[in-house]
């Protein structure tokens, strides 16, 4: 479990990364995403339109995401993590 748990935080490091040296490129950064649902919160609050969907495309990725690894997690545990970071990658 310790290198599984190793090659996760490796690759939220490489998320981290990315996000920061090609910030262009993506819609929004995925390594604080309390931020961003806060954002997308305060402007449905107010009224506001969601900027041309990024922050849409971002939220429901996530959510997406989450409900991705609960059901990974319940299924097959911890080592599914690896099976999704490959998969993910490739």
């Amino acid at each position: 479990m310790f290198w599984v748990a190793l090659m996760v935080v490796f690759a939220m490091g490489l998320q981290n990364a990315f996000g920061k040296l090609y910030s262009k490129d993506v819609y929004a950064p995925t390594t604080m995403m309390t931020g961003n649902v806060t954002q997308a919160a305060l402007n449905l609050l107010k009224g506001d339109r969601i900027k041309g969907g990024q922050d849409a495309v971002v939220l429901f990725g996530f959510l997406a995401g989450c409900f991705l690894g609960v059901v990974v997690g319940k299924y097959w545990g911890l080592q599914g993590i690896l099976f999704l970071g490959c998969w993910c990658c490739w």
